[in-house]
């Protein structure tokens, strides 16, 4: 059989815009109309030889094969082109039509095929230039031209299709396959129905293009069910390694699931000196971090209940504190049981493949062979919500990368689990301590850390509101002042009537713009009342003693700027609870006055500028 001789054929594809959209009635009309634009064009030409035409039905398109020919023009395709657009344009501003209105979409582009006789027994093409085509058309939006490098390469040498009239892109089209095409611009047709303006498909950039360089294989729209089973077919299949980083309180990648296969797979020898490498990270759950988590996956009720648990009642025992009911808690006291029933026997493999970070390692992270699964590790909500848990982190879009990349992001997160595993130092033996001790441990996180997990508290939930009514957070955040401890306080004077009034008062916490003073007991100033102050160091201290850094700098950032004045903003009353004393003190304290004791007032100041609305009393 005659091996067929391929010939140079340039495609002119043409496609109605949202056809599918339409009704089957008005469809029909649209495809007779575009018909009768087509075979219109056509008439006008009298250089394309019957033989070198070749006219290919596509449904809601038309195919325009034009094979080579010295007396067909050099840019015949794009004179048919501008034609059509220029026909529907006129079309569409002529009262006679009764066709609904369309639009055309259209690709160009020219390569060596072949012509065949298909099944219908009609003449047809086939060959790499034909698809081409059909994907640049899809590129373009409705009345838009686009055309491959060949035909751009041959027009840009002629003056009327100079390089400024048209655009580049390089998109990625089927099968990953990055081509570089152009979209034709010209302003004179823009008057013509051309429409110039960049398609949508190629204003924004593919990701693809820079995802491959960095190792990218696929992307899954949040951690999902495709996530669970690719992880498992993985696992199932490792032959070096797997490296699970934050997998233990899953919900969807439920590490509980994985652990027989897991156990199994750490028997497994990969050669002669050592099997293969299993290595899970898990959350230690009773770690401040945690909590930290549990607070931002709680709504208010259920903060307030974890910070106001009464932890020296007896009938109230530590080891019910509603943090030991936290979902998260309860996944991790799950994880570890089944961990401990499954490496009960001394030589478990399995046994030194787990370890419990306190660390963030604000991701998600499965690292199989050369293959690694990563989402970006986010929880919390919105501060409005109330409708309880807003865990969110398994929301987010998870990256699979591969291996050996130009800009090697595998290399990155094999890295990062690498050294969050030799930094932790907790393991199933440990943590089991931790648990039978829980009261302890719960009792120093919530001692320790209970100025921070109140701040946390203050800036979700904020008690203060603005005059509008609605909640306002704390813009300037505040630090407590150690200055306390190092004999140092604040002066502060101010004047009643034709009297100058001065007190010395320990600084509890500051921010940019102002402290927080406590005043019990002395006179102190109203709201509104303009006050000076200057850091002294305490009566019974040593004058001579060096200044500490933290008060040489408030007093050049804070106090400097505005000559020491400050206005005060408001005055809080607070009671407090009293320090408990020796026993021999029970009688002295018995004369106190207990509520007194109690009671302290606070102040807190803003810097005060010339020009503040604020009017200082007398």
């Amino acid at each position: 059989m005659p091996q067929p001789n391929p010939t140079l054929t340039t495609y002119v594809f043409i496609d109605v815009v949202d056809f599918s959209l339409r009704a089957s009635g008005a469809q029909a009309d649209i495809v007779r109309e575009m018909n009768a634009l087509v075979r219109g064009a056509l008439e006008q030409r009298h250089d394309i030889p019957d033989d070198k035409l070749l006219l290919l039905p596509a449904g809601d398109g038309v195919c325009i094969c034009l094979q080579a020919d010295a007396r067909m023009a050099y840019d015949i395709h794009m004179q048919l082109a501008l034609h059509l657009l220029k026909q529907l344009h006129e079309r569409a501003g002529s009262p006679e039509t009764a066709t609904p209105e369309f639009a055309l979409r259209i690709g160009i582009d020219s390569n060596n095929d072949i012509e065949v006789i298909d099944i219908n027994g009609q003449r047809n093409m086939a060959g790499a230039g034909i698809n081409m085509t059909q994907r640049i058309m899809g590129l373009a939006d409705r009345n838009q031209i686009v055309v491959s490098d060949t035909i751009y390469s041959l027009l840009k040498n002629h003056t009327d299709y100079p390089p400024a009239s048209f655009r580049e892109f390089t998109p990625i089209v089927k099968h990953d396959e990055e081509i570089t095409v152009y979209q034709y611009r010209d302003e004179r047709h823009a008057a013509e129905g051309l429409n110039i303006e960049p398609p949508n498909a190629l204003r924004h950039p593919d990701i693809r293009k820079p995802g491959r360089q960095t190792g990218l294989i696929n992307i899954y729209p949040l951690r999902n069910e495709q996530v669970f089973h690719d992880v498992r077919a993985d696992i199932r299949n490792a032959q070096k390694r797997i490296w699970l980083a934050g997998v233990g309180l899953s919900e969807v990648v439920p590490l509980t699931e994985l652990l027989e296969t897991l156990s199994a797979k750490s028997q497994v020898q990969v050669s002669d000196e050592r099997k293969l490498q299993v290595r899970l990270l898990l959350l230690d759950a009773i770690s401040s971090p945690a909590v930290f988590r549990t607070f931002l996956e709680s709504n208010n009720r259920q903060f307030k209940e974890y910070l106001d648990a009464d932890r020296h009642d007896p009938q109230n025992p530590l080891e019910e504190h509603p943090y030991f009911e936290h979902q998260l808690f309860n996944h991790f006291k799950e994880t570890y049981n089944k961990l401990v029933a499954m490496t009960a026997h001394r030589d478990s493999a399995l046994k030194d493949a787990v370890r419990f970070y306190a660390h963030n390692p604000n991701c998600w992270l499965a690292i199989v062979d050369d293959t690694a699964y990563f989402q970006p590790y986010s929880f919390g909500g919105k501060t409005s919500n109330e409708q309880g848990s807003f865990t969110i982190g398994h929301l987010m879009p998870v990256f699979k990368y591969r291996a050996g990349a130009q800009r090697d992001v595998f290399a990155l997160l094999e890295d990062h689990f690498h050294k969050l595993w030799i930094t932790t130092d907790t393991d199933l033996f440990h943590v089991g301590v931790r648990l039978a001790n829980r009261a302890y441990f719960a009792k120093m996180m919530f001692t320790i850390r209970k100025h921070w997990f109140r701040h946390v508290y203050g800036a979700l939930y904020p008690i203060r509101s603005s005059q509008e009514g609605k909640y306002r957070p704390r813009l300037k955040p505040r630090k407590p002042c150690h200055l306390n401890r190092q004999r140092r306080q604040i002066l502060m004077s101010w004047t009643v009537g034709n009297h100058r009034l001065r007190v010395k008062c320990p600084i509890i916490n500051y921010s940019r713009e102002g402290v927080l003073l406590e005043v019990t007991g002395r006179p102190h100033p109203e709201p509104e009342e303009i006050v000076e102050l200057k850091i002294v160091a305490a009566a019974d201290s040593d004058e001579a003693d060096c200044e500490p850094p933290e008060a040489a700098y408030l007093k050049i950032k804070l106090i400097s700027p505005t000559g020491g004045k400050f206005i005060v903003l408001r005055r809080e009353k607070r009671y407090v609870e009293k320090k408990k004393k020796p026993a021999q003190d029970e009688e002295h304290e018995e004369n106190e006055g207990d509520e007194e004791d109690k009671l302290r007032i606070f102040i807190a100041l803003q810097a005060y500028e010339a020009g503040t609305p604020l009017t200082p009393k007398g």
